[in-house]
Order: structure tokens, then sequence, then C-alpha cells
């Protein structure tokens, strides 16, 4: 199961597009911020970012998932629906708005 901390992690880093910005908000390092970034991609076995020498930025999948990030939903519910949408026969391009959550019932 992914950790709580990593998904609001993440979604600071979504909010601020920068990890200077996002661990300032956080109130943790750089590079800790960093790890936890590469530790849930590799928690979901999904890349979320493109990385150059000195910057992270969100790949198609991330700027779906950061849309996800931000919704009220149970943190577990949220992401292993949305793993399953992003990577089935449907999955969204960053051109398509994400898919609406299946019912909760």
């Amino acid at each position: 199961m992914i950790e709580t901390y990593l998904l609001e992690q993440f979604a600071a880093f979504a909010r601020w597009g920068t990890l200077l910005k996002a661990s300032e908000e956080l109130h943790i390092t750089q590079p800790t911020l960093s790890r936890s970034m590469k530790k849930l991609e590799e928690e979901i076995g999904v890349p979320l970012f493109h990385r150059t020498n000195s910057k992270l930025v969100l790949n198609e999948t991330g700027q779906v998932a950061a849309e996800y990030a931000e919704r009220p939903w149970p943190p577990t519910r949220i992401w292993s629906t949305m793993f399953w949408l992003m990577t089935g026969p449907c999955a969204p391009s960053a051109s398509a708005p994400a898919p609406p959550f299946p019912s909760m019932s």
C-alpha cells in the first residue's frame, strides 16, 4: 500500500511544480522530496516525471495523477482507481481530461 505521506508530497510538487517550493511547503529538504518521488514511482510501477540534470517535470501520467491527487477521496481508493484507469485500455492522454471516478457504492 502506498504511504499517505508520499501522496501528500506528490500533491505538493504538482501544485508548485518545483522541488524547492514543494519542499518549503512540506518543511523537508529537496533531496528528501526527490527520494520520495522516486519511491512513489517505484511503489506504483509507473513513471510520473521527466528527469533532466537538475529538474523534475510531470510527464503525461504525472499530469493525470496530479488531477487525482487533489480530489477529496480516500487516498487508497483514489490511487488504485487512478492507476487502473491510466494503465487500462482507455488510458487518457495529457490532452484528455481525467475520467470521473467510478461510484464508491
